[in-house]
């Protein structure tokens, strides 16, 4: 009777443990599902993103030394050099340290040592730093060049630019991305209006073909990858196309369907703080408030339905600029911008961000707009180094990590975009992902 009670009550046990680590692990696997749904919209867990995770830096820009309007992008083989410049805000001078990292194809790190890939020091002090003057907003403008005397590359790819505080790897202020490529292969773009009828006057599609030259690979859908962007965005870019046809060292690019199609969208909008002595285009208003800027802009229209009209822009990009300066990297001033967009009522999927180069084209907190029920509008304040800058406003759902341009902006097939196709082979001695094919261009408005 007593080993009965006893098989009862142990058996009791066991089902009640069982049912705890069964709910206890069901529950942790749907809440780590649902952080990562959250905050993945794709499978990219462990993807290295441009992030700025100290809230006093503002203005980090990265280009070509002998360009400032190009992407973050340096060949090799011509020995580039990689330009890097931000703002800390404020008087306190702090001591920042930068690494590199090598990643893939789908920006996920390398499983490479780093003395595979850095020649010299694994990380480096920014020595170059000089305080602002003349203006209201104080900041500390540091500047810093990749190759150097103390780092350079001996790999291409795409790099993460890691910089980090006082020595310590783990505090970190921000991570960029940039490549490093050769172009060992020849790129023919062509940009076209879509296969499908009903997004002929909309979209634009981006046939291409890769010439390999002498470039040799064993398997072609294992080795070979090919991304796609538009005006230097991530959020959008295309992944995973492979060649539709192949001829010889030629490989052919050319879909009836969608798989390699943007939006045609519109030509950005403008913003120019250069001169703050009297209002220019789009300003209402310009005030001084507790020794900071106000710049207030007239409220603006959504474009949607508005037929295309063709202006010269800067493709999302921007440039530093105070027209009564002698350095505008350290006497151009930062100033509130105020952005309103009429609109008749609050959306309720989805947010308006500003969005642009002035935003590293995320789609940040400090850029989101809020909705004001008494102006009828949506309306945000954000802190703006003086210059002139290329921004839309973009609409995108929560869990998605794509914007939708087209909503407030239009959807038209004669824009001018700025496209980069980049090409990696999977390099089996190092079994990492090298560009050897990197290719700018405009989209062509005669098509």
């Amino acid at each position: 009777m007593k080993h009965s009670i006893y098989l009862f009550f142990l058996i009791i046990i066991s089902c009640t443990g069982a049912n705890k680590v069964a709910t206890t692990e069901s529950n942790e696997k749907n809440e780590a599902a649902s952080d990562v749904e959250d905050e993945y919209a794709v499978d990219d867990y462990g993807v290295y993103k441009n992030e700025t995770f100290d809230k006093k830096i503002k203005t980090v820009w990265i280009h070509k030394k002998s360009w400032n309007m190009s992407n973050p992008a340096i060949d090799k083989s011509e020995n580039e050099i990689l330009k890097v410049s931000f703002d800390h805000l404020g008087p306190n001078l702090g001591d920042y340290y930068y690494t590199i990292i090598h990643c893939d194809a789908n920006w996920k790190e390398s499983d490479l040592m780093q003395a595979q890939y850095i020649q010299g020091f694994f990380q480096d002090f920014i020595q170059s730093f000089k305080f602002s003057f003349n203006t209201y907003e104080q900041y500390i403008h540091y500047e810093l060049e990749i190759p150097n005397k103390n780092m350079s590359f001996k790999l291409t790819g795409n790099y993460i630019l890691k910089v980090f505080r006082d020595n310590d790897t783990e505090d970190v202020a921000f991570t960029r991305r940039f490549q490093v490529y050769e172009n060992k292969i020849i790129t023919r773009p062509d940009v076209k209006r879509p296969s499908d009828i009903n997004e002929r006057n909309y979209k634009q599609e981006i046939d291409f073909e890769l010439n390999l030259q002498d470039v040799v690979m064993n398997d072609i859908k294992r080795d070979l990858k090919v991304v796609i962007q538009q005006n230097n965005r991530w959020d959008n870019a295309i992944y995973g196309l492979e060649p539709l046809f192949i001829r010889g060292n030629q490989l052919i690019y050319d879909f009836n369907s969608l798989e390699n199609v943007f939006d045609g969208g519109n030509e950005y909008r403008f913003l120019d703080t250069r001169n703050l002595r009297y209002r220019g285009q789009k300003v209402q208003q310009i005030s001084l408030q507790n020794r900071s800027t106000n710049v207030y802009l007239f409220p603006e229209e959504k474009r949607r339905f508005s037929n295309y009209l063709f202006f010269e822009d800067l493709d999302g990009k921007f440039i530093i600029k105070n027209q009564f300066a002698v350095n505008d990297a350290l006497e151009a001033d930062y100033v509130h911008v105020h952005f309103a967009l009429n609109y008749p009522q609050a959306l309720a999927d989805g947010d308006i961000y500003v969005f642009g180069g002035l935003t590293d084209n995320l789609f940040l907190e400090e850029f989101k707009m809020k909705y004001n029920e008494l102006a009828k509008q949506y309306e945000v304040d954000a802190l703006i180094k003086q210059g002139f800058y290329d921004y839309v406003y973009m609409f995108k759902k929560p869990l998605e990590e794509k914007g939708d341009i087209t909503m407030l902006e239009g959807d038209h097939f004669q824009t001018e975009n700025s496209y980069t196709i980049t090409t990696y082979l999977r390099n089996q001695l190092c079994d990492c992902d090298l560009i050897i094919g990197h290719s700018t261009f405009k989209s062509n408005t005669g098509n």
